[in-house]
């Protein structure tokens, strides 16, 4: 039965681009909230599929907004800012799903002082079956940046923030906690603070979600962003290895835009370097300990991991190690594709 309470107008913006084999499940999820039907709607945009999701969307009462070509996530999101009725914007994905009063949960951010926005929290669901997905439930488990993690601007003092919050992340000690930024998958965010900024970066395919955070926080540096423990999603149950290899790879230009703008170092992560020259280095000098090596230092360089493993007593940690060194160095060769990408793109401006 839905709760009667009066509680904040929430208005579910869905991102959809080739959605057909997930968004029917996205958007039952959201169907189904216990929360008052006239306090929430649904709006999805769908960003130029070639596919069937519209058709799959038109058979919910949901409203859909069609793009013509692909635009990005960014102007997708903008998109639904045109459309929406509510006091604040609920961000969600297509492969994306919502336990059944996330809404509600969602919603007991904004009653914390000065809420700039509310994220959500990953859970790992049960459909998971893939090694990929399971990591990305895993390494979402404290479901957002801490407060120090990229404070500095200086590269050596966000390692070392990176390394011990990797090492000791900071497990939240209440239902609601702040956080540095959102993830954008299944962040909300007061409707006037997005429009007093200007709304998502169009220009961005990636990294849109950490821009805006970004903007409002230096537009509104007395608020704070939050994260609901108890606002849970499951996030690409079926996330294949190959495409979380290659999504960080193919945002790499869009971060170095990003980075490039706010006069920060990209994460250049040293892991992945030193793993190759090391293994390179000892198969030269011989080839079973080049392998051994190749196989026991991810183990080393991402200790959390095996850590992990041992104290929670679950064996899939010990391969998520080779999981972030893979993620990690599809993230550094796409920011330097990105970068070779800009060079390209000045020298034509430059004989133009």
């Amino acid at each position: 039965m839905k709760r009667s309470m009066q509680t904040p107008f929430m208005s579910v913006v869905v991102c959809a681009y080739n959605s057909e084999q997930v968004i029917a499940r996205a958007i039952e999820s959201l169907l189904v909230q216990d929360y008052p039907n006239e306090r929430y709607e649904i709006v999805v945009i769908d960003d130029g599929s070639n596919d069937q999701t519209a058709q799959i969307v038109q058979t919910y009462p949901v409203f859909l907004v069609r793009h013509k070509t692909n635009l990005g996530r960014g102007a997708a999101r903008n998109s639904g800012l045109s459309h929406i009725r509510g006091n604040n914007y609920v961000c969600f994905d297509d492969d994306c799903v919502a336990d059944r009063n996330w809404l509600h949960q969602l919603a007991q951010g904004y009653q914390q002082p000065n809420a700039a926005g509310v994220g959500s929290s990953i859970k790992e669901s049960i459909e998971q079956r893939g090694i990929a997905s399971r990591f990305m439930a895993a390494a979402g488990s404290f479901n957002a940046p801490s407060l120090r993690l990229g404070a500095s601007k200086h590269p050596l003092r966000r390692f070392i923030s990176y390394f011990t919050d990797q090492l000791s992340p900071e497990r939240p000690t209440a239902d609601i906690y702040r956080v540095r930024e959102l993830n954008g998958a299944t962040a909300s965010f007061p409707v006037d603070i997005i429009r007093a900024v200007g709304g998502w970066d169009t220009s961005l395919r990636a990294a849109e979600d950490v821009d805006l955070c970004a903007r409002i926080a230096k537009a509104y540096p007395e608020f704070h962003f939050y994260t609901v423990s108890t606002a849970l999603v499951s996030h690409d149950p079926n996330m294949s290895l190959g495409r979380f290899v290659y999504r960080p790879y193919a945002r790499g230009f869009d971060t170095l835009k990003y980075y490039r703008r706010r006069g920060l170092t990209p994460p250049i992560f040293p892991f992945p370097l030193f793993w190759f020259s090391a293994t390179v280095m000892t198969m030269l000098i011989n080839p079973f300990l080049g392998l051994l090596v190749a196989l026991v230092l991810p183990q080393l360089l991402y200790l959390w991991w095996p850590l992990r493993a041992a104290r929670e007593g679950n064996p899939w940690h010990l391969l998520f190690a080779y999981l972030q060194l893979a993620e990690e160095s599809a993230t550094v060769v796409g920011l330097v594709r990105g970068q070779v990408l800009w060079q390209i793109k000045a020298d034509s401006a430059r004989r133009s």
